[in-house]
């Protein structure tokens, strides 16, 4: 059991780098696995920063490319008898399905076994972890065990409930393993937030959920950081986000320019990407430069077109020794003839920054690795993106979230921890007024307003301003979902893609009846302006919203796919060779009227 800010991937690394270097155990007999490609590629990170080459034989796994590996499978494999119009889920489903049967009949070469975050496994991983786990019993019902299995988790940090995972697996982690004479190991010193954050949020989710699971344990989280002062805690409620916009521009300005924070380490978290727009206006007004921090898997930066095309250049001579990576990285891009304005240029310059004097394949291995986020650039973000993340300063945009049945109290008071305790020296928290019952928003607003804590907490008044902008301008990204990923025109026009990804101009937008695409000014083989992003019906939808406002679009990354079913039943794989191309995601700049 492990609490926010305790080093749960840490101890996870630690461990690894202790087999492999005290105790012998080959690289190959470990295996590290993770719910994301982010949360693994940092994993393989930190143990080739630790272990260096023998760091990087371990296998940091998703549950998804551990199947790949031992079964040769990927989920667009997946029969006509799952539909051909499946979703991405079951064809994942039924991916995990073959590596349950793999192990069932072949077993695994894997000895030790470390699981992150294993609150947040579903019922498929779990029989997975239990195959890995390899705990049997013999004719003569001696229980046997040939591997050994680590797992570290926070069951109040579980927020994927929605597809599957349950705090049943965790909470009866001693039971399944029939350890109950041993004690749970519990991490309760938070390294990360100063000791006021700390106070606050063991109040609020104690008080939202009195079971929990660490609580039953007896113990409880405490501030390791005591030297860096107190911390603190704002909080107020506006009535409209953009009074609570307008506050936070402000706020944030002030750290910016006269505290002298980078501006990477202040995040912005909401439930909804919507509920930014109102702090995206302010935050331009005053030339604050943001990012969107997503970290959805088509996402990460060597994924991008770029990334992908760099690291092909790099792989060359990997033995290549250089001086100065961020340079070098720059005369690739140059030489190659690609744009710098993908967004996924400054996260992999920004990765190489401080690197000196290391070869390609040093550079290689950290780009693969590289993270969404880019410095100069305040944080926007979802409290799902955020998770796993931290900021020194954090505000959180509390707008309400619906309590339903598909969105229980706790699920809505779990989100609202994880984006609390992102915070590492201040928090600020914006509520809605009017909040209504049943929402844990009212345990954190009573927790701050009859002084249960003992220090480090302020409130702070919204002023109420009146809407003097006729209209607000905002940034909308796409959602690689709002595309069809192997359209005929996108697979038939990479030349056009790979164009735009040298010139990056502003899209030309198309609605047909065929389909609502946008395009870019080269011409192709007929002299006709060509498509380089085809909307699905959900973009068509997202679209929609705004067709009565004023929308300039551009490309914010052009990010690798892997070829499906519409690839393939558009009869494209005998002319089109490979397993993937690639696909522009638009950003719209959306001028919003108000009045």
């Amino acid at each position: 059991m492990a609490g926010p800010g305790s080093g749960k991937t840490r101890t996870i690394v630690y461990r690894v780098a202790h087999l492999i270097a005290i105790s012998g155990v080959s690289p190959s007999k470990i295996l590290v696995l993770s719910h994301t490609r982010t949360a693994a590629a940092e994993v393989r990170k930190r143990l080739y920063q630790i272990l260096g080459a023998r760091g990087s034989q371990v296998d940091a796994l998703t549950f998804h490319a551990l199947a790949s590996k031992l079964t040769g499978l990927r989920h667009n494999d997946a029969p006509e008898s799952i539909g051909r119009n499946a979703s991405t889920d079951a064809k994942f489903a039924w991916l995990l399905q073959e590596l349950i049967i793999h192990l069932q009949e072949n077993g695994t070469d894997y000895q030790y076994i470390l699981i992150d975050e294993y609150q947040d496994i579903n019922e498929l991983q779990y029989k997975i972890v239990k195959l890995l786990g390899n705990f049997r019993k013999d004719e003569d019902q001696d229980e046997q065990q040939d591997s050994f299995l680590v797992a570290v988790g926070d069951p109040n940090q579980n927020l994927f409930e929605f597809s599957g995972s349950s705090n049943k697996f965790i909470n009866e982690f001693r039971k399944d393993w029939d350890i109950q004479d041993q004690p749970e190991r519990c991490l309760l010193a938070n390294y990360r937030s100063l000791p006021a954050i700390v106070d606050f949020t063991n109040a609020f989710i104690s008080k939202a959920i009195p079971n929990n699971q660490i609580n039953q344990t007896g113990g409880k989280i405490y501030a390791h950081r005591t030297d860096d002062g107190i911390g603190e805690i704002l909080w107020g409620e506006y009535s409209h986000l953009y009074h609570a916009a307008k506050w936070m521009a402000d706020r944030i300005d002030k750290l910016i320019s006269h505290e002298k924070i980078k501006p990477n380490e202040i995040a912005i978290l909401a439930h909804r990407w919507n509920d930014l727009r109102f702090l995206q206006h302010f935050l331009q007004e005053i030339g604050i430069p943001y990012q969107f921090y997503d970290n959805s898997e088509n996402l990460r930066p060597s994924n991008s077109l770029i990334g992908q095309k760099v690291l092909e250049h790099l792989r060359k001579d990997l033995n290549l020794l250089i001086d100065d990576p961020i340079a070098h990285l720059e005369e690739i891009r140059l030489e190659l003839g690609y744009s710098d304005q993908d967004v996924a240029w400054k996260s992999l310059l920004a990765t190489l920054d401080s690197c000196k004097n290391i070869t390609q394949e040093e550079i290689v291995y950290l780009l693969e690795e590289a993270k969404t986020i880019r410095p100069e650039e305040v944080v926007l973000s979802t409290f799902h993106s955020a998770k796993g993340s931290e900021f020194a300063h954090v505000f959180v945009l509390e707008d309400g979230d619906r309590v339903d049945r598909n969105n229980s109290y706790e699920s809505s008071t779990r989100k609202l921890y994880v984006g609390f305790t992102r915070a590492k020296d201040s928090l600020s928290i914006l509520f809605k007024q009017g909040t209504r019952q049943n929402d844990p928003a009212l345990v954190a607003m009573s927790i701050l307003s009859n002084s249960e804590l003992n220090s480090g907490v302020s409130k702070i008044e919204i002023p109420t301003i009146s809407l003097n902008h006729q209209s607000i301008r905002y940034q909308l990204i796409l959602k690689p979902e709002d595309l069809h990923l192997s359209h005929k025109y996108i697979i038939r026009g990479q030349d056009r893609i790979n164009y735009y990804a040298c010139n990056w101009k502003d899209f030309i937008f198309k609605q047909e009846s065929f389909c609502w695409s946008f395009g870019c000014s080269y011409l192709d083989e007929n002299s006709k302006s060509g498509a380089i992003t085809i909307l699905s019906e959900k973009g068509k939808r997202t679209l929609q919203k705004h067709l009565n406002q004023k929308i300039t679009a551009k490309g914010y990354t052009i990010f690798q796919v892997d070829r499906d079913d519409d690839f393939l039943s558009e009869n494209l794989r005998e002319v089109y060779l490979g397993d993937h191309h690639y696909v522009v995601l638009p950003c719209l700049e959306i001028e919003e009227r108000l009045l």
